[in-house]
């Protein structure tokens, strides 16, 4: 099956301990500032066993079709030693930055600001502003600040989930985010669009 067209571009190792040995998931792809193609995703390894977490990991190739092979330093983020995860990424590179958009799943915003989080009663997944990471290289990445806040501050309805974030552009600037809304006010999962500003 190497050679199928079902063969997965990054599949997860099945390797004891690794960042990605369980999930690979929710791509999202770059062409970089050094000529290469890089695939950014959600990695699930089974570390902590008692409770998976999310984190994001990154896979390179020189060629646009691969093979693509998985960073040395993965993952490049994460929280697992604090019982804390995030996913959805979405990456840009803007004006020789790399920038990344990730859903806050589990905390991580309280949890930098140095509020506790409570994690026998958190309510998982997109109900915290989504994160927003910067890097020189696309590998070491700054603290994170808020990249867009929940759907209860742009629209009159009580917060829901709010996830998998992706940009439109037009004519090499960002435009427009888009974002799926949990069970928004029709009753039904539905898409978000917010006009970007300067």
């Amino acid at each position: 099956m190497e050679n199928s067209e079902f063969n997965p571009v990054i599949s997860p190792s099945n390797i004891p301990g690794s960042p990605n040995c369980l999930h690979t998931s929710n791509p999202t792809f770059l062409a970089d500032n050094e000529g290469k193609f890089r695939i950014y995703y959600k990695s699930i390894s089974d570390q902590p066993s008692d409770s998976p977490l999310r984190t994001i990991s990154l896979a390179i190739s020189e060629n646009i079709e691969g093979p693509y092979k998985n960073h040395e330093s993965n993952p490049l983020i994460g929280y697992k030693e604090y019982g804390l995860d995030i996913e959805d990424p979405y990456v840009y590179l803007y004006d020789n930055t790399y920038y990344l958009l990730v859903e806050d799943r589990r905390g991580v915003g309280d949890h930098l600001e140095g509020k506790k989080v409570d994690l026998e009663n958190i309510h998982l997944g997109g109900v915290r502003p989504a994160l927003l990471y910067s890097s020189s290289d696309g590998y070491h990445w700054n603290r994170p600040e808020i990249g867009c806040m929940t759907n209860s501050y742009y629209f009159d309805e009580e917060v829901k989930r709010m996830e998998r974030p992706h940009i439109l552009w037009k004519n090499s600037k960002p435009e427009y985010l888009y974002m799926s809304l949990e069970k928004g006010r029709y009753g039904l999962g539905s898409g978000v669009i917010l006009k970007i500003d300067e």
